[in-house]
């Protein structure tokens, strides 16, 4: 437990109960260490998916971390500064943590297939050069993109297993890129993410 101070700016009213502001509790869930919650909340709000109410702009949530001084100050910059805004889902968040903690090379995040004359594919996470020297496409597939009515659009579960095969072939051929795909199940215990990506050859940096 750590003792701090509130400012007035740092509280709001949700259904008639005072809570912490999202930059606050942002601010201290990265002060705290508290890797995966923070990062996934600063993910999203730094995201255009955001509401208004709820976008935050990083370099505002560094200068309120520096401003509270104390502890977890340090980590808690580095954790800010890790946050992209284009990271689509909390399984890709996870994903990109666990990379960066197994010191793998960062990926680019949504690398864009354009199509001509055509909407483009993007991919969730994209190396250019694998071990294997081909580029490499990284895919979080959690199951609710064949299964809920939101992602599915009207298609069945099948048509939707058949379009994004159809979606990945299309992206093979335009750079020769390699695939590797992964869900829930590997994000939630981070050794097997990690085998993942030395068996198809995600560049590493450093050790773990």
């Amino acid at each position: 437990m750590h003792r701090a101070s509130i400012a007035d700016e740092d509280v709001t009213e949700v259904h008639g109960l005072l809570v912490t502001s999202p930059a606050r509790t942002i601010a201290d869930l990265a002060r705290a260490g508290i890797s995966r919650e923070c990062v996934v909340a600063l993910d999203y709000t730094l995201s255009s998916r955001a509401p208004q109410g709820l976008r935050l702009v990083k370099e505002e949530l560094i200068e309120l971390v520096v401003r509270q001084g104390g502890w977890g100050r340090r980590r808690a910059v580095e954790l800010i500064e890790f946050g992209d805004g284009r990271s689509g889902s909390p399984g890709e968040t996870g994903s990109r943590l666990i990379f960066a903690e197994g010191g793998f090379e960062s990926p680019e995040l949504q690398h864009h297939y354009p199509r001509h004359g055509r909407r483009g594919y993007d991919s969730d996470f994209w190396w250019k050069r694998s071990l294997r020297g081909r580029p490499l496409a990284g895919e979080f597939d959690g199951a609710g993109k064949y299964l809920r009515k939101e992602y599915l659009r009207n298609k069945t579960p099948g048509e939707a297993v058949v379009a994004e095969k159809r979606r990945e072939d299309y992206m093979r051929r335009c750079d020769g890129s390699d695939f590797m795909r992964w869900g829930f199940p590997e994000v939630m215990r981070p050794p097997l993410l990690r085998a993942l990506a030395i068996q198809h050859g995600v560049p590493r940096i450093r050790r773990n």
